[in-house]
């Protein structure tokens, strides 16, 4: 037994009653009692106790229900519930498709006109409307898209009718609604229906249902249901004759299917029904339903500035586009600027990983030194010529941020614009923590300079400009040595919040370097110190033991940035000659490791967010629905331990995602064989930082690929001994069981 229940609520006034539908669709199955029981408080709770509450069954089934309502206790408990205001019936839906008359069972009225002949199709309109306006059912396109629909007609909106369709009582309600369309078909044509067209499987479960009721309606045989696939199949469908059919089209937003159909078929109109339309479509008053949605035109020109969205295949789903791999090229992706200072800072070992200035401030996993970046002569020049040429004639005190290195670099400063405008005495010097205690030193109309040595998002800048907003309204210079920062947007926010005056101030920001390096390195130290605590070795493997109180406790004192080589008597991976992203004579006379990793999160980071390439598949992103990886060959051309390393820590998990694509997965799987091969060897040096990134679920090749590697790494490494290579195992899955305190991350 099923059912959906139509609940009304309107005036007092029979003779001028002011509808309003509300239709809670249910099921009355197996356990008919206890479910209609169930659905009549439901539906008294819901609407708060409406003036009537209808109850409309299939049909030949309004008898079995109103047994059930006049001999089970829980029912007539819950009828209770309507009092003696809401009044409560039985209709049956007839094969004509009208509602018959009510048969009251509580609260009996002369009159109930909110199921009149004249107001029938107002119930099954506002039915449509809530059965059909669940979500998924309207899609639109993401911004910046048009779907391209299989008739190759363009537009933002894409209809799925099977998305309302459920639950059971759904679908009968739909099929319900349709019983006016069929009996019209029945007038028109002479025959039968034997089969019922679908354009999709998707609506499978209401031709199933609406071939049932037809053979029950109207005492006819069962049709057949048959899919033609969409336009795909449209015109290979055996020619039905005419007057024996009714095709079912799940949507359409221009109606353009109906009228194809017609057109192949030559069938009479009355042997289509489309479900659902746009408003904005030609013939849209022949659906079922028709959406009002504005801005929905549809067209066959590609609308100016979107990318198309196709819509394939019998479900309508997007197009799967192919994968995009992107490759680092020189001439696309090198920095000249940085290619010639990189080396340079490294020299002076300006970069570590893992630091802190000290333990109440942030940990920087790529941490510049800013005491020694105020001695680098290119930080001396820039400063002189900044002092020189853009600082404001009435400067007249210095904030720096509060660290040591900012504090120095205020103090210079003064003393150096004391020497440029003869003055007996260096500007006062405050503390950015000390403003509002020191605000008497701050002249309103006169400039000022602040000072940063290293920022990140420059949070402490932008908490002196929001101090200084009631007590300073002159110019303001800010001069800052290096920015590392999370992204491109966050560079750009900074600089335009920090000269936002609504004075309409003279403000200033130079930075000597800038660099958006993303947040994945940090998410992936973070991801080490959780796999290194859990692994059960620390205590025979020295190296790591102390790599790993060195990142926990932020000292930045660890060897090298990343995990030890598996070279025999080489303990750290070292740069070699001929770095394609720096300029040639870096040399070999200090550890390059951490400046490596700067230079690839910065160029992964511009990758992904600069939209200057010349060509799109520079772009480590995509505007389309696509995943986008760093191509396998990167690691092959770039096979240097310890710039694999820092590709491998800068990456963005899904940029090292190969399991769901066949060829990509190979490509790599068979480069990490040859590194775990060679582990020995510098080919495979930094057989450690793979197997970390395959641990950690970083790296991800397909499930095959990656059975396959672990059996060839198993037998290469079965005689191996030592800390370093149960360790190398122990990563890869292939050690003892009992290798990690808690459960293994593989």
């Amino acid at each position: 037994m099923s059912g959906y229940f139509a609940v009304d609520i309107r005036d007092q006034d029979d003779s001028n009653p002011i509808t309003d539908y509300r239709f809670l669709f249910k099921s009355l199955g197996p356990q008919g009692p206890a479910e209609l029981a169930d659905a009549l408080t439901e539906g008294l709770r819901r609407v708060l106790f409406p003036d009537a509450l209808v109850l409309v069954c299939m049909p030949g089934e309004k008898e079995s229900v109103l047994q059930v309502i006049a001999n089970d206790a829980g029912v007539q408990q819950a009828l209770a519930r309507a009092s003696t205001k809401v009044c409560v019936a039985v209709c049956e839906v007839q094969s004509s498709g009208v509602i018959g008359a009510p048969t009251f069972v509580r609260n009996p009225r002369e009159h109930l006109h909110l199921i009149g002949s004249e107001r029938q199709s107002c119930i099954f309109d506002e039915g449509l409307r809530a059965l059909f306006g669940v979500k998924n059912v309207l899609v639109e396109a993401p911004a910046g898209f048009t779907f391209v629909k299989p008739s190759q007609e363009r537009s933002t909106f894409f209809l799925r009718a099977e998305e309302a369709l459920f639950e059971t009582e759904r679908v009968n309600f739909l099929a319900f609604t349709m019983l006016r369309r069929i009996a019209e078909r029945e007038k028109n044509c002479q025959s039968a229906i034997e089969v019922i067209f679908i354009d999709t499987m998707a609506i499978a479960s209401l031709a199933y249902v609406l071939r049932q009721l037809y053979a029950e309606s109207f005492g006819q045989k069962t049709p057949r249901v048959v899919s033609f696939h969409s336009y795909a199949g449209i015109e290979d469908i055996p020619r039905p004759q005419i007057g024996t059919s009714l095709c079912l089209i799940s949507a359409s937003s221009s109606m353009n299917m109906q009228r194809k159909w017609l057109e192949v078929t030559r069938c009479h109109p009355s042997e289509v029904i489309t479900l659902l339309t746009l408003k904005s479509a030609k013939d849209s008053s022949l659906a079922m339903h028709a959406f009002d949605t504005a801005g929905s035109a549809v067209s066959n020109s590609k609308p100016s500035g979107l990318r198309d969205l196709r819509i394939v295949g019998e479900r309508f789903s997007p197009e799967d586009t192919p994968l995009k791999q992107v490759l680092l090229t020189v001439l696309a992706h090198k920095n000249e600027r940085w290619s010639l200072r990189g080396p340079e800072y490294s020299r002076e070992k300006l970069f570590h990983s893992m630091k802190s200035v000290n333990p109440s401030t942030k940990v920087r996993p790529i941490f510049v030194d800013g005491l020694r970046l105020l001695e680098h002569p290119y930080f001396k020049d820039f400063v002189a010529k900044e002092l020189k040429q853009k600082v404001p004639i009435s400067v007249r005190a210095v904030i720096y941020q509060d660290d040591e290195a900012s504090k120095l670099l205020a103090e210079r400063c003064a003393e150096f614009i004391k020497k440029i405008l003869h003055k007996s005495k260096p500007l006062p010097v405050i503390n950015s923590k000390s403003i509002v205690e020191e605000s008497g030193l701050i002249e309103s109309d006169n400039a000022l300079l602040i000072v940063a040595a290293v920022i990140g998002r420059g949070a402490q800048l932008l908490s002196i400009s929001r101090d200084l907003r009631g007590i300073h309204f002159g110019a303001r210079h800010y001069l800052v040595g290096f920015q590392i920062a999370d992204s491109i947007s966050d560079q750009i926010q900074l600089t335009a919040n920090l000269k936002f005056s609504s004075k309409k101030s003279s403000i200033n920001v130079s930075i000597l370097e800038s660099m958006a390096v993303g947040q994945n390195v940090g998410d992936a130290y973070r991801d080490e110190i959780q796999i290194l605590k859990q692994w059960g070795g620390l205590e025979s493997f020295p190296l790591i033991s102390q790599r790993l109180a060195s990142l926990e406790n932020a000292t930045g004192d660890a060897e090298s940035p990343f995990l030890p080589s598996t070279v025999p008597g080489q303990n750290s991976l070292v740069l070699r000659q001929d770095f394609a992203y720096w300029n040639d004579g870096y040399g070999h006379d200090c550890d390059h490791a951490a400046a490596v990793l700067l230079t690839a999160a910065s160029m992964l980071q511009h990758a992904r967010e600069s939209r200057k390439f010349s060509d799109d598949n520079h772009r480590l992103s995509t505007d389309t629905f696509q995943q986008v990886v760093l191509d396998p060959e990167n690691f092959a051309r770039y096979n240097d331990g310890v710039i694999q390393s820092a590709i491998l820590r800068a990456a963005h998990p899904s940029e090292l995602d190969y399991s769901s694509h066949e060829d990509a997965s190979r490509r790599i799987a068979e480069l990490l064989c040859g590194v775990f091969v060679q582990h020995a060897r510098e080919q495979g040096e930094a057989a450690l930082e793979f197997a970390l990134a395959l641990h950690s679920k970083k790296l991800r090749l397909a499930d095959t690929d990656f059975a396959s590697l672990r059996r060839l790494c198993a037998t290469v490494l079965a005689d191996k001994e030592g800390t370093q290579h149960q360790f190398l195992k122990d990563l890869l899955g292939i050690g003892s069981a009992d290798a990690w305190r808690g459960a293994p991350v593989i």
